[in-house]
């Protein structure tokens, strides 16, 4: 596994989101129909979690091939972007504060549930684009350019890939928790 303290540029990026999908896509292939949809009350299940990630994690490497003038919009950051740490620590404050994906948009989608195969195909095309497009972006584009994040307000792009891994390790560390209680 990588660490963290060592991911911040462009090329340690690009390796960490690598690892992060290739440990969730072997994790979800590994589970049995049962553990799959195996959901406690009030909870999401395994498949949930893979397509809350998806969901997350598409508009994320979408954005990578856009033209970098379309987020000026957002405006651009004059101060570059916090650490990884520093957006770790601050993501989990929104969480604390009660903030969820429930009513952003991001949430699960039911049609997605019923094909593991078709979620893995998904979830494998999405992070090879991270692989390709990030290529694209230089370190101060990087710190330059921002976009908004659902509950975290404008973030510089750096500041989101820092995020979209850390979010997958979660969710990875979640659905080995499902797959724990589901015994």
């Amino acid at each position: 596994m990588i660490d963290i303290k060592t991911i911040h540029s462009n090329a340690s990026i690009k390796a960490a989101i690598s690892e992060s999908f290739e440990l969730v896509a072997t994790k979800m292939a590994s589970l049995t129909d049962e553990q799959l949809h195996f959901k406690p009350e009030g909870k999401w299940s395994a498949a949930e979690n893979l397509s809350h990630l998806i969901v997350s994690t598409f508009p994320v490497a979408s954005a990578l091939n856009k033209s970098k003038m379309l987020f000026r919009v957002f405006g651009t950051s004059k101060n570059g972007s916090r650490t990884y740490e520093e957006m770790h620590a601050f993501y989990k404050e929104k969480l604390g504060d009660g903030v969820d994906a429930t009513g952003t948009g991001y949430g699960p989608r039911a049609e997605d549930l019923s094909d593991l195969q078709k979620m893995l195909e998904n979830w494998k095309m999405i992070g090879s684009k991270f692989e390709t497009r990030l290529d694209k972006w230089t370190e101060g584009d990087l710190d330059k350019y921002r976009l908004p994040h659902p509950v975290m307000d404008k973030l510089t792009f750096r500041e989101m890939l820092f995020f979209t891994h850390f979010h997958n390790l979660i969710h990875l560390d979640i659905i080995n928790q499902r797959i724990s209680e589901y015994g």
